[in-house]
């Protein structure tokens, strides 16, 4: 959030405090507690003409920052919640993080990109947060990191890399380089997202704002992905170092 030239009061480098009437603890964030924070919200950056403000003129994304004793679903040791949009063409807009992990940069942006309509990335084995190569894998508890990103089939669904990705589902054979996105602005690079059917193949290099990753460190990875009652699902089914094939 901004103060957009001070129309908006009481936000200070997109962070806003507020204060409830009563105390946190014991409270589930899928009550009337969400509901109490974000009409305290509105009032805070309130305009000074105004009594309240409609949050969507303020910031496209919320994230809470809930204080220790709160509950989601009655599990009092919760991480983080935030909802999943049934269309990825209408994103959520409010995410929320238990006190101790709201300094926890991937955290943040795993809960931030349910608001998008990304669902969690398993591993081979099944496990629904297994992948260590990606942001909806497990989070891992660590003040303002690690750095990592997201899977080849997130980051094709985002199309952040779309005019470096290519299609191969009905291509006999390719050949070609692949590139990591960390160098997609590079000019002579060709392609850094591959897709082959529901696989989705890219470098997982780690260096720079992909240093932190957990798994399959400088290895090509492959995901595939599912849709599953309007809900977009990943699984990471291997990862490939030089010399390994995959079938």
């Amino acid at each position: 959030a901004t103060n957009q030239n001070g129309r908006y009061n009481n936000i200070d480098r997109g962070v806003v405090e507020i204060t409830l009437p009563y105390p946190v603890i014991g409270r589930d964030v899928h009550g009337f507690l969400t509901n109490d924070m974000t009409l305290a919200l509105q009032d805070r950056v309130a305009p000074t003409d105004t009594t309240t403000t409609d949050l969507a003129d303020v910031a496209d994304h919320v994230v809470f920052c809930v204080p220790y004793g709160s509950k989601s679903d009655d599990y009092s040791d919760w991480i983080g919640y935030a909802r999943v949009p049934m269309d990825i063409d209408l994103p959520e807009r409010f995410s929320y993080l238990n006190d101790r992990w709201c300094d926890t940069l991937p955290l943040a942006i795993h809960e931030l990109a349910h608001n998008l309509g990304f669902v969690h990335s398993g591993d081979p084995s099944g496990e629904s947060y297994g992948d260590g190569s990606c942001l909806m894998g497990h989070s891992v508890e660590q003040r303002g990191g690690p750095e990592y990103c997201f899977n080849g089939n997130k980051n094709w669904l985002a199309g952040w890399f779309r005019d470096k990705s290519i299609d191969l589902s009905n291509t006999p054979s390719w050949v070609g380089r692949l590139y990591t996105n960390l160098d997609y602005t590079k000019t002579n690079v060709d392609y850094v997202l591959l897709k082959v059917q529901d696989m989705y193949i890219q470098y997982n290099v780690a260096r720079d704002y992909n240093r932190g990753v957990q798994e399959y460190r400088d290895e090509v990875t492959i995901a595939t992905g599912f849709d599953q009652e309007g809900l977009r699902w990943s699984y990471l089914r291997a990862g490939l170092s030089w010399g390994d094939s995959y079938v």
